[in-house]
């Protein structure tokens, strides 16, 4: 699908010892972001043009799909960052 960041599925994946989702990832820092600007999910809802509920879920990882490309260009912007995406090969555990 054009315009969806995609990976081979939505699958947990392991992250620095963790266990979570690109959505719940880019939630996350989506969150850090909004609350060192001293932004409520309302204010960060008006200056995207979206609704609390929906920075809500994004912001805890939840949905069918993970956010637009567009979606996230437009918060980056409205937390006054800047959206960069880059590919890395996958980190290889250690041989035993």
């Amino acid at each position: 699908m054009v315009g969806h960041v995609r990976q081979r599925s939505m699958r947990e994946q392991r992250v620095g010892g963790d266990r979570a989702t690109w959505p719940a990832r880019i939630g996350a820092q989506v969150r850090a972001l909004r609350n060192r600007l001293g932004l409520s999910q309302t204010e960060l809802a008006q200056a995207i043009g979206s609704t609390a509920q929906s920075v809500a879920r994004l912001e805890a990882g939840r949905g069918a799909r993970g956010p637009t490309v567009a979606r996230l260009d437009q918060i980056a912007r409205a937390l006054g960052t800047e959206l960069v995406i880059t590919f890395a090969r996958p980190a290889r555990s250690p041989r035993r």
